[in-house]
């Protein structure tokens, strides 16, 4: 038996069960009979390492309504949302206008986004002077 987390999207659910097996909680991923994906994962984690899996989840979740909004117009002022964290420490979310947004989300799975998007913010606080060919 483990933790259940449920979700619609396949690259969400892909994106949790990463992200738990990077904090040593490696997990299943099998279909939802009612239809979706369920990511389980062991019970017996630190409470440390649940908390993440469980402030993970959220964000994932809230991406996921954002995505599922935007499908059927609900939400068109902020598409796209991507938490992460600058090289000062600072957590920031950067909002991804509707048109870019969903090009993203048909592209990329939601880690590759926020890599992406990571790395931009982080060289928008820290530019990388020199030529493009320098290796980042």
């Amino acid at each position: 038996m483990g933790f259940d987390y449920i979700f619609f999207d396949a690259a969400l659910a892909d994106a949790l069960l990463s992200f738990a097996a990077g904090l040593g909680a490696p997990g299943q991923l099998r279909p939802d009979p009612m239809g979706g994906w369920v990511v389980q994962v062991q019970e017996d984690l630190s409470d440390a390492v649940q908390d993440a899996i469980e402030a993970e989840y959220n964000r994932l979740m809230l991406h996921q309504r954002d995505v599922l909004d935007a499908a059927d117009g609900a939400d068109t002022n902020d598409v796209l949302g991507v938490q992460v964290t600058l090289p000062g420490g600072e957590d920031c979310l950067v909002r991804v206008p509707p048109d870019l947004g969903r090009k993203l989300v048909n592209t990329f799975n939601f880690e590759e986004i926020h890599q992406l998007v990571t790395l931009i913010a982080a060289q928008a606080v820290r530019p990388v002077d020199g030529p493009l060919c320098q290796k980042l």
